[in-house]
C-alpha cells in the first residue's frame, strides 16, 4: 500500500524547475493552506501550497520507505507535512486515521520514540474505527501493532494482526494486500513463539494470496517470510530461491527498507548455509541501508548478524567497530536495544581466546532471554552454551535435553544447527 501526498503550488513551473542541491527542510508553518484532493483504498491525494513555491512528491509506503522529489530550493519533511495534515484534517475521521498512522510509524521506526509512537497509533485507531472503513482499518492495525510488539507484549500484537486479518477477510469487496501482510505477521508472532511448521504454513498461504493478487510487493514480503520459515526449519535449499527474489524484487521496487530487511535475511542464510563471504557481502548492504535509513527497528539485528559473520572471517576489529556503531544509535533495554548485540559480542570473546569472557556474556543473554524472550528462545540458548561451553554451564545434560526436545518439538531446526557453526 502506498500513500502519496503531493504537495504542489505553482503547477507551472513543474516542468522547467532544475533539480536542486539538497536544501535544509522547510519548516511547517511553510505549509498555509491544503486540501483533500481525492482518496482511494491505497492512496490519499492532498494539495498543500507552500509559503515558499516549492514543488515536493512525498512517498509513503507503510513498510516505513519515504522519498522525496524536489523541484525547488525547499522541502517540506515528511514529519511536518503529515503533522499539517492531521491539524487540517479536523473531524475527518480519514485524515486524522491517515496522518497519525504515518507519525506512528516515523516515531517507532525512525525516531525510536515507543512511547509517543504508541500515543499516535491508538489516535489512528481510533479514527480508523469512528470511521468504519474496512481498508483504513485493517492498514491501521497492521501498523498499529508493532507497538506491542517492540514493547514485548506479543499477546496484544497477535490480537491486532489477527484483527486486522478478520477485517480484511471480511472485507465485501476484498482486500489481498491486508490480508496477505496480516497472515506473514501472524506467522512471525508464532515464528518467534509457536511450531515453525504453522509459521510456515501461514507464511505460504499468505505468498498464494498475494501471487493471485498480482501485487509484486506483496509477493516479496511474503517470499521473505516463506525463506525465513524454511531457514529455521533447516531447509536451507528451498529457502534461497524464495530469498533471492525477494531481494531482487525490493532492489527493482526501490525499497530500501524492505531491502535491507531481505538483505539481513538472505545474509543470516548464507552464514548457516557456510558462505560465508556472501553473507558478508549482502549483510554489510543491509546494515549499510539501516543506517543511511536511520532504521531503529532491525539494525540491531543486522548489525548482530553482520558482526557474527565478520568474525568467521577474522575481520574482529570491524565486527567491533559494528557493534560500538549500533550501540550509539539504538536504546539501552527492550527488544531492538544494544542488549540484543551480545550475542556476536560473546563470538568476538571466543574468536580472542577470552573463553571465560565469551560464558560471562552469554550468561547475561541467557538471563535477558528469561526476562524478554519466549521458551523456544531460551531453549535456543541454552543449547547454544551447553554445545559452546559444555552441559555443566547450563546446568547440566538433563537441562540441554529438555531444551533440545522444545527445539524439536518446534521444528527449529537452525537453532539447533548453530553451535555447531561456532569457532574458538
Amino acid at each position: 500500500e502506498r500513500m502519496v501526498l503531493e504537495l504542489k503550488d505553482k503547477l507551472a513551473e513543474f516542468g522547467t524547475a532544475p533539480a536542486a542541491p539538497r536544501p535544509k527542510h522547510a519548516l511547517q508553518d511553510d505549509v498555509l493552506s491544503s486540501r483533500v484532493l481525492s482518496r482511494g483504498a491505497n492512496s490519499l491525494r492532498v494539495y498543500i501550497r507552500l509559503a515558499r513555491h516549492a514543488i515536493v512528491t512525498v512517498s509513503y509506503d507503510t513498510e516505513h520507505e519515504m522519498t522525496f522529489t524536489r523541484r525547488s530550493p525547499t522541502v517540506a519533511t515528511a514529519r511536518s507535512v503529515a503533522t499539517r495534515i492531521e491539524e487540517i484534517g479536523g473531524t475527518d475521521p480519514q485524515i486524522r486515521a491517515d496522518a497519525s498512522r504515518f507519525l506512528g510509524d516515523i516515531e517507532l521506526s525512525i525516531r525510536g520514540d515507543l512511547e509517543r509512537a504508541e500515543e499516535l497509533l491508538q489516535q489512528a485507531l481510533a479514527a480508523a474505527r469512528e470511521l468504519g472503513d474496512p481498508w483504513t482499518l485493517a492498514r491501521t492495525l497492521l501498523v498499529a501493532g508493532w507497538a506491542p510488539y517492540w514493547r514485548n507484549d506479543m499477546g496484544e500484537a497477535r490480537e491486532m494482526f489477527e484483527e486486522a486479518l478478520a477485517v480484511a477477510r471480511a472485507n465485501p469487496d476484498g482486500d489481498p494486500w491486508a490480508e496477505s501482510r496480516a497472515l506473514g505477521m501472524v506467522a512471525t508472532l508464532v515464528e518467534n513463539e509457536g511450531d515453525q511448521e504453522e509459521a510456515l504454513a501461514l507464511s505460504s498461504e499468505a505468498l498464494a494470496i498475494a501471487e493471485a493478487s498480482g501485487d509484486r510487493f506483496s509477493v516479496a514480503v511474503a517470499r521473505e517470510s516463506v525463506g525465513n520459515a524454511l531457514r529455521r526449519t533447516g531447509r536451507l535449499s528451498e529457502a534461497e530461491p524464495h530469498l533471492n527474489a525477494a531481494v531482487d524484487a525490493f532492489r527493482e521496487l526501490g525499497a530500501r527498507w524492505e531491502l535491507a530487511s531481505a538483505l539481513t535475511s538472505r545474509g543470516t542464510h548464507h552464514r548457516l548455509a557456510g558462505r560465508i563471504d556472501q553473507a558478508v557481502k549482502d549483510l554489510r548492504e543491509g546494515y549499510r541501508l539501516c543506517r543511511e535509513l536511520k532504521e531503529r527497528g532491525i539494525v540491531t539485528w543486522t548489525a548482530n548478524q553482520l558482526a557474527i559473520a565478520l568474525v568467521r572471517i577474522g575481520e574482529l576489529q570491524a565486527a567491533r567497530e559494528v557493534l560500538e556503531e549500533t550501540s550509539g544509535v539504538v536504546g539501552s533495554s527492550g527488544l531492538g536495544s544494544a542488549d540484543w548485540l551480545l550475542e556476536a559480542e560473546v563470538e568476538i570473546l571466543l574468536a580472542e581466546g577470552d573463553r571465560d569472557g565469551a560464558l560471562e556474556k552469554a550468561l547475561a543473554l541467557l538471563r535477558l532471554e528469561r526476562e524478554q524472550g519466549s521458551a523456544k528462545d531460551v531453549a535456543a540458548r541454552i543449547w547454544w552454551i551447553g554445545r559452546v561451553f559444555g552441559p555443566d554451564a547450563v546446568g547440566g545434560t538433563e537441562e540441554m535435553e529438555r531444551a533440545r526436545s522444545l527445539l524439536e518439538e518446534t521444528h527449529w531446526e537452525a537453532a539447533l544447527m548453530a553451535p555447531d557453526l561456532v569457532s574458538g
